[in-house]
């Protein structure tokens, strides 16, 4: 929201609440389980051009 109301507004990246949510929980109970988990996850993300980034 606050990148949105600056001056010049901010590029900023999105990502998926509940995609990094169910990789937590994947991991958890692979822990919990004695189980082999993931150590480094890689989630999409959406970059979200605004006015601080710009072609020169």
């Amino acid at each position: 929201m606050a990148s949105r109301e600056s001056n010049p507004s901010l590029t900023t990246i999105h990502q998926e609440a509940n995609l990094r949510a169910k990789a937590a929980i994947e991991c958890l109970e692979a822990m919990r389980d004695g189980a082999e988990y993931k150590t480094e996850i890689v989630l999409p993300v959406d970059l979200i051009q605004r006015e601080s980034t710009r072609k020169l």
